[in-house]
């Protein structure tokens, strides 16, 4: 019996070395991005909502209508706790998503072998740390990082049959975000379909007892949409929201533009590479003829049910095709590559083929379009550059003692200088007026400016300071 115990316990400690390199990578990539100030929406999202918790003490659960996104504003609470236990500063706003981090790694290893055997485990986790999307969310503090955590572990609950799991898993979800109540409505039609394939079972009770695990989510989200209209009059966004435009609806000419749009977003930052190894092993499987699809067929169902609750909003809306909504998406994606190659039976041309596959998806990071090019600058770690270069043309405009009300320019450069920086500073910059404007801050990782404006800074406006690094460019022009 001891013997026996011990072989569990050598086992458990093998099994724990070998996502040890995946453990150290997380604790790296935080370490490393520690002193990055807040970018993209991660500005308003996590910044501005623990601020407002942060200094009213916690007094209101409702945030105010100019940063109030309509999401639950949960991880402005979780951010702003961390700050009160440690200290309101950068590299405490950076470890407190290091647990999400750590703990999509340890899922990950937890998952049963009917859903990934142990080099599954690896090889997905491998892909996961290339794929652009994921790595330029993890170096953020973003909330995006908590959702796939929670993600992975309902799968986790679902394919252990482990409802308590499951549940807390869905109720992180709908905490989240309003994306992430979508995700878990998915979530229980996918259940709902895997257990009818797999039991062959359909009836009152039946349903009761496999969707009761996703009651207490349900019940955060009815709560919290009703007591937010009751207080606000709007769920979503309302028509003075800042975020208004991007929930448009679209005619036909606009459908079909998201569309493409959405095709770009699926092939981007080497993302193209994946869709051709998909493609080739589809190909493969079906010359193959193989009757062991089962597992494929799940992560099919799986990836279905997602798109068809989180890709019709996106393409009903003007705005809402940001990379990292797709998220959820492409981390099945992943799984369904490994389901492919478990299916195949593939041994002779395994490892190139997921070393290729990271190598396209790691390769996308440094993707850089053309400044007329608008690109998910949050979504590649292509971007890192800025911060250094944005802190250096800081320090200029304040050793020239040059009025930041003079200074024009765009998202994710608008906020007040606290919000973005963590300093004691209410100053931020003017609003765009290229009319008006005396300076102007730009970069190519602002997505704001249309052609003409470019072509007017570029063409008729004077260079004060240029620096750039790694296809990063940051420039104050002056009248």
């Amino acid at each position: 019996m001891i013997r026996i115990s011990g072989v569990g316990v050598n086992r458990e400690m093998m099994q724990s070395f070998l996502f040890l390199p995946f453990y150290l990578a997380v604790i790296i990539i935080k370490m490393a991005t520690s002193g990055h100030f807040f970018f993209w929406d991660t500005v308003q999202l996590s910044s501005m909502h623990a601020h407002w918790f942060f200094e009213n003490h916690f007094t209101s659960f409702f945030l105010p209508d100019f940063m109030d996104s309509g999401h639950p504003p949960t991880w402005g609470i979780y951010l702003a706790l961390w700050w009160v236990v440690f200290g309101k500063s950068l590299l405490v706003s950076h470890l407190s998503v290091l647990p999400f981090l750590l703990g999509i790694v340890r899922v990950v290893a937890l998952f049963p072998s009917t859903l990934l055997n142990k080099e599954g485990k690896l090889f997905f986790l491998l892909i996961l740390f290339s794929d652009p999307v994921f790595l330029g969310q993890a170096t953020l503090v973003s909330p995006d990082i908590a959702l796939i955590f929670f993600l992975l572990l309902a799968l986790l609950g679902v394919f252990n049959n482990h409802k308590l799991i499951l549940a807390i898993a869905c109720l992180g979800l709908a905490s989240v975000s309003m994306r992430g109540m979508m995700v878990v409505s998915a979530i229980a039609v996918f259940l709902l379909l895997y257990k009818k394939e797999k039991d062959n079972l359909l009836s009152v009770h039946f349903l009761f007892q496999e969707w009761k695990a996703f009651f207490p989510a349900g019940i955060f989200a009815v709560f919290f949409l009703g007591f937010h209209y009751l207080e606000k009059g709007w769920i979503g966004f309302h028509s003075d929201s800042p975020w208004a435009p991007s929930f448009e609806s679209v005619d036909l000419t606009g459908f079909l533009h998201n569309v493409v749009v959405l095709g770009w977003r699926f092939v981007d930052f080497g993302r193209i590479g994946e869709w051709i190894v998909l493609i080739l092993l589809a190909i493969f499987l079906l010359r193959k003829k193989s009757k062991q699809v089962s597992s494929l067929r799940t992560i099919s169902l799986l990836l279905i049910s997602l798109s068809l609750f989180l890709l019709p909003t996106m393409l009903l809306k003007s705005g809402l095709l940001a990379h990292r909504y797709l998220l959820p998406i492409f981390v099945v994606l992943h799984l369904l590559v490994i389901s492919l190659m478990r299916t195949i039976g593939l041994k002779k041309y395994k490892y190139a083929t997921i070393i290729v596959l990271s190598l396209c998806l790691a390769f996308g990071n440094t993707w850089i379009y053309p400044r007329k090019v608008s690109q998910g600058w949050d979504s590649t770690l292509a971007h890192l550059p800025y911060y250094e270069l944005r802190t250096e043309m800081m320090n200029y405009i304040r050793q020239e003692a040059i009025d930041l009300q003079q200074i024009g320019t765009v998202f994710p450069n608008t906020a007040a200088q606290k919000y973005i920086e963590l300093v004691d500073d209410e100053q931020k910059f003017n609003t765009k007026d290229l009319k008006l404007n005396q300076y102007f801050f730009y970069s190519n990782v602002y997505n704001d400016l249309s052609d003409i404006e470019l072509d007017l800074l570029f063409n008729t406006w004077q260079i004060e300071r240029k620096i750039e690094k790694g296809g990063i460019e940051v420039i104050l022009f002056k009248r």
